[in-house]
């Protein structure tokens, strides 16, 4: 039995937005990394790049950091913080260009991440 004010392990809660995180590091890797007019993103916009890249991983990660963050819900704010860079980054960047294929995957890959985010075992209901 999981500590009061703990999530306790559920397939929904740990199973799902580790997959989905997962992937939607893979897809905002892939999609930065797919030729725009013979040349990928990290070459044309190294800095949102690598900006898109740790947002996504860092709310793949933030669930790890769990004991060195004290606050129980400052997982989850950082994980939606980490996850609300990453739509503004979808906002501002991708979505001007969002009918190519890099559009897509980024699109694919940023959706993931924000379900991660939202399927948070951490997230306060």
């Amino acid at each position: 039995m999981p500590p009061q004010g703990q999530p306790g392990p559920s397939a929904a809660g740990i199973g799902l937005p580790t997959v989905a995180g997962i992937a939607g590091v893979v897809l905002v890797a892939l999609g930065l990394s797919i030729p725009f007019d013979k040349t990928s993103s990290w070459v044309t916009q190294t800095a949102w790049s690598i900006f898109a890249l740790l947002a996504a991983l860092l709310v793949v990660a933030a669930p790890a950091l769990r004991g060195s963050i004290r606050a129980p819900r400052g997982v989850w704010y950082l994980t939606a913080a980490a996850g609300g860079a990453l739509v503004g980054y979808w906002l501002l960047v991708v979505l001007p260009q969002v009918s190519s294929n890099t559009g897509f995957v980024l699109t694919l890959g940023v959706g993931a991440v924000a379900l991660t985010a939202w399927l948070s075992p951490h997230r306060p209901r």
